[in-house]
């Protein structure tokens, strides 16, 4: 079929079809950078965290009475979790996954003042059953031993010796040797003491997902004794929900302590990707939205076209177009104007991809999105103006000459 007499039918029309094809052109930019988004999301809401999400809770506790000795307590308190039926590790931590706390440095290869890779991380701190408690796996090296743990009163400040780094951290210090047995130094320690790297793990989220290179860990060898305590705690499969309740249970028992909270891992994670999730939700509605909207634009400007051109139509069924030409007809201009949309639609979309990068770091547009989007309009404008073109091509041509 010839191209040109249908461009000339449509520059009848001028500002209808170029709000048709305006119409496609933002549907398409909105909607591949709608579900490149929506799949970021996705990619990051499910990806491993190293957190036994489905068996491990955090209980946030008080001191009521200041002037007791929290040493006394947490040791009391660690022993009771320990021996309740159910539990298989706990550890007590101020910094929790996923918790949107966190605690953030630097460690370097050389002391201060010498040359060396810096490399900026988040970090945990624990004993030795902290690796038990959560689900990440030590690739080299070993955990912490009870006699490398650190203890300190609240207030009093010593020097951490043992660490355990993930492997982004370990890649980034030492990218072409092993990481275990090398010293590193915290930028933060003015004595510049050095810290042992006794492990490397593969990965463990930090308190907040959404920072950049939020697998960037450290763990620390070492418990503070504070009037605030947060005990992370694995239960045995299964029975996380029994669990909680008997943990809550023993430690409502001391009157001097309160516990403030009781929360499961998947609370913590559900609430750590709030915001992404409703980013989501509202994105896939106004996806919905505009193709809807898509839709009734496009069989709109094909009612309009059947009805404005019966003559035409009536004259080529007199000249001897059978009713499939009619339909191709009709197809091959809705086709022609989808593509104009299309091409003027991957240029915003890339356009406003790069905004979105430069102000919210969504990330570069991935090219199956853009093909993604064209292609859903193709078959959207073609099935929307299925039933316009049909009905044109029922047109006879007496009707058509009486019209006149």
């Amino acid at each position: 079929m010839e191209i040109r007499p249908i461009l000339s039918a449509l520059s009848r029309t001028k500002i209808a079809v170029f709000l048709i094809i305006l119409q496609i052109a933002i549907t398409l930019a909105v909607i591949t950078n709608a579900v490149s988004i929506v799949n970021k999301n996705e990619s990051d809401m499910n990806r491993p965290t190293g957190v036994d999400l489905d068996n491990t809770f955090v209980v946030s506790i008080s001191t009521v009475n200041m002037e007791s000795d929290p040493k006394e307590i947490m040791l009391s308190e660690l022993a009771k979790i320990t021996a309740t039926s159910g539990v298989l590790a706990v550890t007590p931590g101020p910094v929790v996954p996923l918790s949107g706390n966190n605690w953030c440095g630097g460690l370097n290869t050389a002391p201060e003042g010498e040359d060396g890779t810096d490399v900026h991380m988040c970090l945990y701190r624990g004993d030795e059953n902290f690796a038990n408690v959560y689900d990440f796996k030590i690739i080299e090296g070993r955990n912490f031993s009870p006699e490398e743990i650190t203890y300190l009163q609240e207030g009093e400040d010593k020097h951490i010796p043992y660490i355990m780094v993930s492997k982004a951290v370990a890649d980034e210090l030492f990218p072409e040797e092993s990481a275990v047995g090398k010293n590193v130094y915290d930028g933060g320690d003015a004595e510049q003491r050095p810290k042992i790297i006794v492990g490397v793990f593969d990965q463990l989220i930090g308190g907040s997902p959404q920072r950049n290179n939020p697998f960037n860990m450290r763990i620390e060898g070492l418990v503070g004794y504070q009037h605030f305590t947060r005990y992370s705690i694995r239960t045995q499969p299964g029975e996380l929900p029994e669990v909680m309740e008997k943990v809550e249970e023993v430690l409502k028992q001391d009157p001097n302590r309160y516990v403030s909270r009781v929360r499961s891992m998947q609370e913590y994670k559900k609430l750590a990707y709030e915001t992404e999730s409703g980013v989501n939700s509202m994105l896939k509605t106004i996806v919905t939205m505009l193709t809807f909207i898509n839709i009734l634009g496009v069989v709109s400007l094909a009612w309009f076209n059947v009805n404005k051109r019966r003559k035409q139509i009536g004259t080529r069924r007199a000249l001897g177009a059978r009713k499939s030409d009619i339909i191709k007809y009709f197809l091959t201009e809705n086709w022609l104007i989808t593509s104009m949309g299309i091409v003027l639609g991957v240029a915003i979309a890339l356009g406003l991809n790069y905004l979105l990068d430069q102000s919210l770091e969504v990330g570069k547009m991935q090219p199956q999105f853009l093909v993604f989007g064209a292609v859903l309009l193709w078959v959207i404008g073609l099935l929307a103006v299925t039933i316009p073109a049909l009905r044109a091509s029922s047109i006879s041509p007496a009707t058509a000459t009486r019209s006149v």
